[in-house]
């Protein structure tokens, strides 16, 4: 196994070469290589918050014997960012990365398949061939709702995408909900019956119900909802008051005339409360005595 940590390589026509092998790159910079910055051939490993800039192919790999995990990592200005050789069913993961001004295309597979999430790159520009081809782009959707205080409280979801769509419901939601959501596939365009870049799954209809006021056992439930177009990692946040519809009494009397009002003009009642402001429901009252005026 190779470790490399830290390390700067620049100029050449190779900088890394490994076969039959396994490789964990990070934190490193392979720049200005003119050929293939790091060559992989039947070997796996991890490539992590590393930066591929001005090379002809930032990493190009030949058959995976298990894996390859490609995160937090840069390519800017390649001809080629990645190119993939694979051997048809195997998979090359790239999550949290960032493609940029690479030309001809980011990433180039040959009857290789990729998964990309959470990364940086348009759908449209990679090049697939071959029949087995495939790049799949996923994306995190996380959802939370919030009371008045701003603090979470308990919902359930439902997410909605494509024609007939594919519906995903999940009930009793503590606090934060978190899932990975295919939005692109992408194929060989010249192969009969299959769409290049296939989006038919973008569009994500998201609803939740939660309970909105607090007063057991009957409870009053609302719900939100959202369309969002699922093109990058998101976060919703739903905002669900659930104020008691009944507070604490409070021992505090008001003087007030019949058919006048209150005496002494307005009533500061803000020693009620400890979050004023704040507050998204309805004050009410109600009349707990009377005391008839005297007149001499």
């Amino acid at each position: 196994m190779i470790e490399l940590d830290g390390v700067l390589v620049s100029g050449g026509t190779r900088a890394l070469v490994l076969e039959n092998s396994q490789i964990e790159l990070k934190g490193s910079s392979l720049e200005s290589i003119d050929g293939t910055a790091l060559y992989l051939k039947d070997s796996k490993g991890n490539i992590t918050d590393t930066i591929f800039k001005n090379d002809q192919k930032g990493v190009e790999v030949v058959g995976v014997s298990q894996s390859l995990k490609v995160t937090g990592t840069h390519f800017i200005d390649n001809n080629w960012g990645m190119y993939l050789f694979t051997n048809r069913t195997k998979n090359v993961v790239i999550r949290d990365s960032y493609f940029s001004g690479n030309k001809p295309a980011p990433i180039y597979l040959e009857n290789a398949k990729a998964t990309l999430i959470d990364t940086t790159v348009s759908p449209y520009d990679i090049q697939v061939r071959g029949v087995e081809g495939e790049a799949i782009l996923k994306y995190t959707l996380t959802a939370e709702v919030l009371n008045e205080e701003g603090d979470n409280i308990p919902f359930d979801i439902t997410v909605m995408r494509g024609t007939p769509p594919i519906i995903t419901i999940v009930k009793g939601i503590s606090s934060l909900f978190m899932r990975e959501f295919e939005s692109y596939r992408v194929k060989d365009p010249d192969i009969p019956f299959q769409i290049g870049v296939d989006a038919s799954l973008v569009t994500t209809y998201v609803q939740v119900t939660y309970i909105d006021r607090l007063d057991p056992p009957n409870n009053h439930y609302s719900s939100g909802d959202m369309v969002i177009e699922l093109t990058k990692r998101t976060h919703l946040t739903f905002e669900g008051f659930q104020t008691p519809i009944k507070t604490a009494s409070f021992d505090d009397n008001v003087l007030a005339y019949e058919d006048i009002g209150l005496i002494g003009g307005s009533i500061d009642i803000s020693r009620w409360f400890d979050d004023i402001g704040q507050d998204r429901g309805n004050l009410s009252f109600s009349v707990i005595g009377q005391v008839p005026q005297i007149s001499p």
